[in-house]
């Protein structure tokens, strides 16, 4: 499973993407970022992963 959490301006966390997936490959994170980018969300200024293979 992939989820990412975003946090605003104001320090509110969001749900972002919760993906099933069957590996923490960088495949899947890429497909998972490319997704959330072809919706609209800009540039992170920072990404922390919990040390899963991938990311």
């Amino acid at each position: 499973m992939l989820v990412v959490i975003g946090v605003d301006d104001q320090g509110r966390k969001h749900l972002l993407a919760l993906e099933i997936r069957t590996r923490e490959s960088t495949q899947s994170w890429r497909e998972v970022l490319i997704d959330l980018k072809s919706r609209g969300m800009n540039e992170p200024l920072l990404a922390i992963g919990d040390g899963a293979f991938g990311f």
